[in-house]
C-alpha cells in the first residue's frame, strides 16, 4: 500500500512535469515570434541632393523591375524597396546634373542625351543580431549602374554597395530592418555625389565629348 508521503511526492512529481510542458510552450512561442517573418515596406521621404549640378543633360532610366523591386534576403524577410530607392535615385540625379530626365523604359531614350544612367539591384543582405553577434541591424545593397553614351553604346557596370544599420535593437525586427534599409537608401546618394563623376570611364567620356564640341 501506497504511503501518504509516497502520494503526496507522486502529485508533486507530476505538477512538476506539468508546470515544465507549459514553460516549455511558452519557451518555445517566445522563440517562434522573435524568429517570425518580417515583411518590410519602405517609403521613406529621401532628401534631396544638395550640390551644384554638372552641366549635362542625363536619361535616368528606372525600369519597372528596379521601382517595384521586393528583396528577399532570406526565406523569412522580405523587404519592398521599390518606392524609396525609386525616389532616392531621382532626388540624387536631380541635384547631380543640370538636366536629368526620368523614363521607364530605355526604349524612351533618345540621342538628345548626353548620358544615359540604368541601374538595377544585384543582390540585399539583411545581418540581425543573432547573425553578427552585436546588438545591431544590418542591411546592404549592391547594385550595378549600366552607363550608356548618347548613342546607347555600354561605357561601364558600375557596382556600387550602400550600407546602413540601426544600433537600437530593443526596436522590433521589422521596424529595425526598415530603418537600416532606410540607411542605406540614403548611402546612394552620399556614394552617387562622391563618386559617379570620378569613374575613370565617366571621366573620359565626357571629356571627349566636350572637345568634340569644342572643335
Amino acid at each position: 500500500m501506497i504511503s501518504d508521503y509516497a502520494k503526496i511526492k507522486s502529485l508533486g512529481f507530476a505538477s512538476h512535469v506539468r508546470v515544465s510542458r507549459v514553460v516549455g510552450v511558452c519557451i518555445f512561442l517566445v522563440i517562434s515570434g522573435c524568429g517570425g517573418s518580417s515583411n518590410v515596406q519602405i517609403a521613406a521621404d529621401f532628401p534631396m541632393l544638395i550640390t551644384k549640378p554638372i552641366e549635362l543633360k542625363a536619361a535616368l532610366v528606372l525600369e519597372s523591375s528596379f521601382s517595384n523591386y521586393v528583396a528577399t534576403p532570406n526565406k523569412t524577410t522580405t523587404i519592398d524597396i521599390g518606392a524609396g530607392q525609386k525616389q532616392v535615385w531621382k532626388n540624387t540625379f536631380t541635384g547631380l546634373v543640370s538636366d536629368a530626365t526620368f523614363l521607364d523604359s530605355i526604349e524612351f531614350v533618345d540621342e538628345s542625351h548626353d548620358l544615359i544612367v540604368v541601374p538595377s539591384v544585384v543582390d540585399v543582405q539583411v545581418s540581425v543580431p543573432s547573425d553578427n553577434y552585436l546588438s545591431i541591424y544590418e542591411v546592404w545593397i549592391k547594385y550595378n549602374i549600366d552607363i550608356r553614351s548618347s548613342n546607347g553604346d555600354n561605357l561601364d557596370n558600375w557596382y556600387m554597395p550602400v550600407y546602413g544599420k540601426t544600433a537600437n535593437a530593443s526596436w522590433s525586427k521589422n521596424r529595425a530592418i526598415g530603418s537600416a534599409t532606410e540607411m542605406a537608401l540614403r548611402d546612394v546618394g552620399a556614394k552617387l555625389s562622391l563618386d559617379f563623376f570620378r569613374i575613370p570611364s565617366v571621366q573620359r567620356y565626357l571629356k571627349n565629348r566636350a572637345l568634340e564640341d569644342t572643335q
